[in-house]
């Protein structure tokens, strides 16, 4: 008696999952397959490629595809109940050329574009800091250079020798200490310069190539046993 009721509950179980299966109203298919797709609108569901969602969802969901070395993707769709619907597309693989420009126009885009986020953190870090010393090394140089002027119109009005005298050290010190803060500026400038430079080349050079699947296909199965004497639920995952 007991092997009866649990084969029916079990056929139960088994006509239920394919019910669902025929019911889904929305399949997601991607190349490469594997991707992860999640969608939001009244319910956030979520799935890796192929998928079919068995809801019999009704509006409007955000679709978006998640891969690692892709762009990611995302879309509208619009569900009606239980007429299927089919979305299919194509990932789009992210490129050094890609890498590149972003750090041309913000350097640490490139690496946190490609995956490499700690590395785009600290370019970018290094580039806010070494402007920041910039900015205060010109603010420097353009005080001491007023200086200069200032004096060298002092000297240059003086009208006696004792003037010309008192003001001479005084003008020598400060057009030595003007040259050394448009040193010192010009240094920055170079650093910043660097920077730049180097994160273009690091997110062109060192731009991760992926040559390894993530995900599926997978599937789901189920094992009852030769005599229905057990229920076994198995996923497997082919990489």
């Amino acid at each position: 008696m007991t092997h009866i009721s649990l084969r029916v509950i079990i056929l139960i179980m088994v006509f239920s999952v394919t019910t669902l299966a025929e019911d889904g109203n929305l399949t997601v298919e991607s190349r490469p397959s594997g991707t992860t797709v999640v969608l939001q609108g009244e319910y956030e569901l979520a799935g890796v490629t192929p998928v079919t969602f068995n809801q019999n969802l009704f509006g409007r969901y955000k679709l978006t595809a998640r891969r690692g070395g892709y762009e990611d993707y995302s879309t509208t769709v619009v569900l009606t109940g239980s007429e299927p619907r089919i979305v299919a597309f194509d990932m789009v693989p992210k490129t050094r050329f890609k890498a590149g420009i972003r750090s041309v126009v913000l350097p640490g885009w490139g690496q946190i574009y490609s995956g490499q986020k700690t590395r785009g953190v600290f370019y970018t870090a290094g580039t806010v800091l070494s402007l920041i010393v910039y900015a205060a090394a010109n603010n420097d140089f353009r005080d001491k250079r007023d200086t200069y002027n200032d004096l060298r119109d002092d000297y240059n009005n003086a009208r006696s020798l004792a003037e010309l005298r008192d003001l001479k050290p005084r003008l020598d010190a400060a057009q030595q200490e003007a040259y050394d803060a448009e040193s010192v500026k010009n240094f920055t400038v170079g650093a910043v310069a660097f920077v730049w430079a180097f994160n273009v080349i690091d997110a062109v050079l060192f731009f991760p190539d992926r040559g390894y699947s993530i995900g599926g296909p997978a599937s789901i199965s189920m094992d009852t046993g030769d005599q229905f004497d057990r229920v076994q639920v198995k996923l497997a995952v082919r990489f």
